[in-house]
């Protein structure tokens, strides 16, 4: 399976099928092994699907994945910034 951010940017390039076939991959590969909500949340960023990469990142929030450390200058959430549930998520990590 491609890397999660190549997901997410196949998704923002037009190629929504490929990212939604990587998602229902991904989202099987769930069943059977550990995926970080994070992976999930770049790729429901890339498809543009807000309120699910939110939900995502709130539960990699409560996962406490590292991954979400970079989310303050990580420029792929940079539409996110303004999002009330966004800035919600950058308290609680006490990154403001």
């Amino acid at each position: 399976m491609k890397l999660t951010n190549e997901l997410g940017t196949l998704a923002k390039s037009g190629k929504r099928e490929q990212a939604q076939a990587a998602l229902e991959e991904l989202k099987s590969t769930a069943t059977k092994r550990y995926v970080p909500a994070h992976s999930f949340a770049m790729i429901y960023n890339g498809l543009g699907e807000r309120e699910e990469a939110l939900n995502y990142l709130e539960k990699s929030f409560e996962e406490r994945e590292v991954q979400l450390s970079f989310i303050k200058i990580d420029t792929r959430w940079d539409e996110f910034r303004t999002a009330p549930r966004f800035v919600e998520i950058i308290k609680r990590m006490n990154l403001e």
